[in-house]
């Protein structure tokens, strides 16, 4: 049985660094490209186009796994999950709807096309509630069946406003 996760919380907010891409799987997606750059003075923001050459309809699985910035290096923490691609649309997690929105993809289930997001920045009201203040990386692994399709990492800092710590 797979829980489903529908994140809210408003204690903290998150600083939106970057996301590079790794790796991916050539069987599986013919191109990939992410850049990051400045939407306006302040905001960083995403553009992104993959080149789906398979149908993975609703069985994109994506392994989360956090890491801190500890002593000069980033260092595993303890959150790890892994997520329906297509429940976390739905949901809206960590803001993963909004790629819906911002730009030429039309959801799930995922076919054979190019999948180009504009203008993405993650939504912090849609993160778990209860994570430290810090760095982090989020290295995301998108996995269809037992097959790599793509690796990813995230980068930001998670702070709150003066007088509320964790």
């Amino acid at each position: 049985m797979q829980l489903q996760f529908q994140f809210e919380q408003h204690d903290y907010s998150i600083t939106f660094e970057r996301v590079e891409l790794l790796r991916y799987n050539k069987e599986y997606v013919a191109t990939a490209k992410i850049v990051t750059y400045k939407y306006n003075r302040t905001q960083p923001a995403c553009n992104a186009t993959f080149d789906i050459l398979v149908d993975v309809g609703y069985d994109l699985e994506i392994i989360v796994q956090a890491y801190t910035f500890l002593s000069n290096e980033y260092r595993e923490f303890p959150i790890r999950a892994s997520l329906n691609f297509c429940k976390c649309l739905e949901t809206n997690n960590f803001g993963m709807g909004d790629l819906v929105q911002e730009g030429l993809f039309s959801g799930c289930p995922m076919k054979k096309e190019t999948l180009t997001v504009y203008n993405w920045k993650p939504n912090s009201s849609k993160f778990p509630p209860h994570v430290p203040n810090g760095k982090y990386k989020l290295e995301m692994q998108a996995v269809y069946f037992s097959a790599e399709v793509f690796v990813m990492n995230a980068y930001g800092t998670v702070s709150r406003p003066l007088g509320r710590r964790h």
